[in-house]
């Protein structure tokens, strides 16, 4: 589309522009495009004719959006990939507060030494979980976990990732990252200490989301919360859950017991 001769925009000021595809709408006032925006998808190109070829001033891609509650999308700076706010500031000033929904680092191993193979190299690799306990999906391109109080930023989630409504998210914790795939695992870069250990999850912003501290690890035993996304007590599981969490609360196993044979382990992840 292009904007009606004599449109200004002011110092400070913005420019709404209503992507509905009813451009007879237009009015002086009240801008209405020939398009509409994809709502998963797309690229936005703001251009200027110049000696009749077309000069790029400025562009937004965005990607992901119908995966996340519902939201806008906001840019943040002059990158030129936009975030999504639940927080829609039209004709304003954007709003970089994200209000935080709960999600949970739910369950991990650290010492896993054959209980749980790692399809991309067939390794036993530690690994831990993510929990979405909300009515709605979550896609957080920017969303950063780390076992490093001090760097925030050591590992950024990637875009294509997202946890459903309830669903869970397996993050395998082997410093191979170039193992993670969309639609497949995701693979972090740095391990889990069996002597003990610490994971933390970030907001975008950079928000603490949810953080756990554990101990010392027995070998092929996960730890968790339970039920799933719950405080305190963090119970020992001897086999480690793929499935609906049990009925009754796992306990700790006693150092002779044997570790679970693989077939009873034989379930897709959640």
């Amino acid at each position: 589309m292009g904007l009606p001769t004599g449109t200004v925009i002011n110092p400070g000021e913005f420019l709404l522009v209503w992507s509905d595809a009813e451009p007879d709408e237009t009015t002086p006032a009240d801008l209405h495009a020939n398009f509409r925006l994809d709502p998963d998808s797309g690229l936005v190109v703001l251009s200027r004719d110049a000696a009749g070829a077309a000069q790029i001033l400025d562009y937004i891609r965005y990607h992901d959006v119908a995966l996340i509650a519902p939201s806008d999308l906001t840019r943040m700076g002059n990158s030129p990939s936009g975030g999504c706010s639940t927080l829609p500031r039209h004709a304003a000033r954007n709003n970089a507060t994200v209000p935080l929904e709960p999600l949970f680092i739910n369950e991990w191993m650290a010492a896993n030494t054959s209980i749980v193979i790692d399809p991309a190299d067939q390794k036993p690799d530690d690994w831990f979980e993510l929990y979405n306990p909300n009515a709605h999906a979550i896609a957080w391109p920017a969303s950063i976990s780390t076992d490093d109080a001090t760097n925030a930023t050591k590992y950024t989630i990637p875009a294509g990732f997202s946890i459903p409504a309830g669903g869970f998210l397996l993050v395998w914790a082997d410093e191979d990252g170039g193992q993670t795939s969309v639609n497949g695992d995701l693979h972090v870069n740095f391990k889990l200490s069996q002597g003990g250990e610490l994971i933390r999850l970030y907001a975008p912003d950079l928000q603490l989301v949810d953080a756990i501290t554990f101990g010392p690890q027995t070998n092929n035993v996960s730890q968790g919360r339970y039920p799933n996304g719950a405080a305190g007590l963090f119970p020992f599981m001897p086999c480690p859950r793929r499935a609906p969490p049990t009925s009754s609360p796992p306990s700790r196993p006693h150092p002779s017991r044997s570790s679970p044979s693989i077939s009873s382990l034989r379930r897709t992840w959640r």
